[in-house]
């Protein structure tokens, strides 16, 4: 028997899970990894930091993200900002 996966997309700021690492340079290579990954499973992974203007973020945010490795400090950010919703984060 075949294991089939439903994907949910969500387009508005919603994201299904989250990586939180402790500092920039982590973050950068769990997005390395979770990029090759995503490569053969077709989710959408974006990451979120300190010291990068939240622009560019908050407009990759609206198209919609699947996996957000993200640092602490700027998930705060985002959410009050109210930039990222986390209501719908898979446990």
């Amino acid at each position: 028997m075949a294991n089939s996966a439903v994907k949910i997309v969500f387009k508005d700021n919603r994201v299904q899970e989250i990586v939180l690492a402790p500092t920039r340079e982590l973050a950068q290579q769990i997005e390395q990894v979770a990029e090759t990954v995503a490569k053969h499973t077709n989710h959408r992974v974006l990451t979120v930091v300190g010291g990068v203007g939240y622009d560019p973020q908050v407009q990759a945010l609206k198209k919609g993200v699947d996996i957000l490795v993200a640092t602490p400090g700027r998930l705060i950010d985002l959410h009050d900002r109210k930039a990222v919703k986390l209501n719908s984060v898979q446990t």
